[in-house]
């Protein structure tokens, strides 16, 4: 079998896009860096693939690639905050806060042992900093800082023509959510617009579509809340479809929420009451106290008397 080298795949891939170097490797690399790497003169790191396959809408996962056993520990210690992070977001708030006292050990951890070069594990430290920070104020300008470190250009009003890694897509979904938790919707609906736009185009050759799917939701949410419902139900019932095609399941729970909405509120109450139920025992079997609190509030909010749960 004819081997092909890591280095081969992504300037082929680059070059087929119309990338030039300067700007598949901005945030990420060096340009000296990236053509080391196309042309098989430098080894990469574990999360630089990474990030480079993500910008050119590549799985990173079909390819092993060795690693130092501190990046298998760095990866490892990524993954685990992570896990943390979610689990803070659906606990009550009482686990929450303590949820956010390991995340934050961990964090201070981290940043104690990467090196002072590594802008890729800097911006994710500053994004779940963010995410668990009690003030809405400076979280904004925080993330923005975060997304800055890799997207110098950056501008909300041209996102779908930028190119991003998945960090870089939690980023500025994180920073719509944001604008619309502080009641800011036209920008909220630009940035999810451009977001939805841009994953639709970019990452159609990822096998997981669970960044797909969080935008679709969060797309379909402030839709929802503009009155577009209609439109908000082809987003959610989109971002649904491609939980089940593609097994990742990560947001179904949210997306049939939102589709039970759309349809209570278009007088398809049938489907509304199958859809509930379905979200309700999704949420159930996933320990997301958070989404079963939301259902028994949507179900008093809409006056639905005759879904059992």
């Amino acid at each position: 079998m004819q081997e092909i080298a890591i280095g081969d795949i992504i300037k082929q891939r680059r070059i087929k896009l119309r990338y030039t170097q300067q700007q598949l490797c901005e945030g990420i690399c060096s340009s000296t860096t990236l053509s080391r790497i196309e042309n098989g003169g430098q080894v990469p790191s574990r999360h630089v693939i990474a990030a480079l396959f993500q910008r050119l809408g590549m799985p990173d996962n079909r390819f092993f690639l060795i690693i130092s056993q501190n990046d298998a520990y760095i990866e490892s210690l990524q993954k685990e905050i992570v896990s943390l992070n979610v689990d803070r977001d659906r606990s009550n708030t009482e686990n929450a806060s303590k949820l956010k006292e390991q995340i934050q050990d961990k964090l201070k951890y981290l940043e104690s042992i990467i090196d002072d070069d590594d802008l890729l594990m800097k911006q994710f430290i500053i994004r779940i900093r963010a995410n668990i920070a009690d003030n809405f104020a400076d979280q904004i300008d925080e993330l923005i800082k975060a997304l800055k470190i890799t997207v110098p250009d950056f501008s909300l009003t041209d996102i779908a023509n930028g190119l991003y890694t998945f960090e870089e897509i939690k980023i500025i979904n994180h920073i719509a959510g944001i604008y619309r938790e502080k009641g800011q919707t036209e920008i909220t609906l630009s940035m999810m617009e451009q977001l939805f736009t841009y994953i639709k185009q970019h990452l159609s050759e990822v096998p997981s579509r669970r960044y797909m799917t969080l935008i679709a939701m969060n797309y379909a949410r402030i839709l929802y809340e503009v009155k577009s419902y209609e439109k908000a139900l082809a987003i959610a019932k989109y971002g649904k479809d491609a939980c089940v095609q593609y097994g990742c399941y990560e947001n179904l729970g949210g997306l049939l929420e939102m589709e039970a909405k759309c349809r209570e509120t278009l007088g398809q109450h049938d489907i509304a009451i199958r859809l509930f139920r379905q979200a309700y025992y999704l949420h159930e079997a996933t320990n997301n106290e958070k989404g079963l609190e939301r259902i028994k509030e949507l179900i008093k909010y809409y006056n639905i008397t005759d879904l059992i749960l």
